[in-house]
């Protein structure tokens, strides 16, 4: 069995490119009171399946240990707000604390707007 915590997460990703874009992720959780991040270096494509951006991300997180991490995302850009785009996108961490190794995971559903 796992276990299910309260969570809120704050992030901004900063990329550069048209079509191929790469970058870097920020992260900061607060997950049971908790403070934990992420830096990530990301990548993603435009243009799959017309509205589609694929993506993702490897880099490090910190906080309840510290660890290698990653992200997959899907986003969908709808063309009369090109800006604005649904996600959805999974994170992941194998996480060193002392003696402890765990993994943590997380699934996000929701809306961003690009600048």
């Amino acid at each position: 069995g796992g276990e299910s915590a309260g969570l809120v997460a704050l992030g901004t990703r900063l990329e550069r490119g048209r079509r191929t874009m790469f970058g870097a992720d920020l992260s900061l959780w607060l997950l049971d009171g908790d403070a934990q991040g992420r830096v990530l270096l990301s990548f993603a494509r435009r243009g799959v399946g017309r509205w589609l951006e694929l993506g993702g991300g490897i880099g490090a997180h910190v906080g309840a240990g510290y660890g290698p991490a990653g992200s997959l995302s899907l986003r969908v850009h709808v063309p009369p707000v090109p800006r604005a785009a649904g996600y959805l996108r999974y994170d992941a961490a194998y996480l060193v604390d002392g003696d402890a190794r765990t993994g943590q995971h997380a699934l996000t559903l929701g809306l961003e707007w690009g600048f």
